[in-house]
């Protein structure tokens, strides 16, 4: 028989394949799961921080960006800056997480899948299914429209900040 503790270690039995595939399949629903309430924080704060059916920003590394200047003014909770990292690449900033974060909010219909020129990706959901998803995260409404309205204040520095540096 195994067991396998909250870090997803095995802690009975011996290590085979087959027990470490076991822990490897649990590891990965947990990561599956923290991506889906990143992406569902992201999304629906957003959605309560301004006007319903709007667009996101996502080309050209403003929305990495944009999460830098988020975590400056501590908008979203620590959990959600805990599982992302930030590098410098050869492209500039990236959010190591952001394509897999995007990705989950398109494949869970929060997000379209981005236009052609892939600079904007208009958000589907309405502030109401954002408030009952936030509830089941268990964060504030209120909470969330504010992080939200700082997520947008952040992305709007980040386009003139691109702007001036073409």
């Amino acid at each position: 028989m195994i067991s396998i503790d909250e870090r997803g270690w095995i802690v009975e039995g011996h290590q085979s394949h087959c027990y470490l595939a076991v822990a490897d399949a649990v590891n990965g629903e947990r990561k599956m799961n923290r991506l889906h309430e990143l992406a569902e924080l992201l999304i629906c704060s957003w959605t309560l921080g301004g006007d319903e059916g709007g667009e996101l920003p996502t080309s050209h590394g403003i929305l990495d960006r944009t999460l830098e200047l988020a975590k400056e003014k501590n908008a979203l909770p620590e959990w959600f800056w805990s599982a992302i990292h930030f590098a410098d690449s050869r492209v500039g900033l990236q959010c190591v997480e952001l394509p897999d974060i995007l990705d989950r909010a398109q494949t869970a219909e929060l997000t379209e899948v981005p236009n052609p020129t892939y600079r904007r990706t208009r958000v589907k959901i309405t502030q109401s299914l954002a408030r009952r998803l936030l509830t089941d995260l268990g964060i504030s409404h209120e909470v969330a429209a504010k992080w939200g309205k700082e997520l947008r204040q952040a992305a709007d520095e980040a386009i003139v900040e691109f702007a001036r540096a073409d």
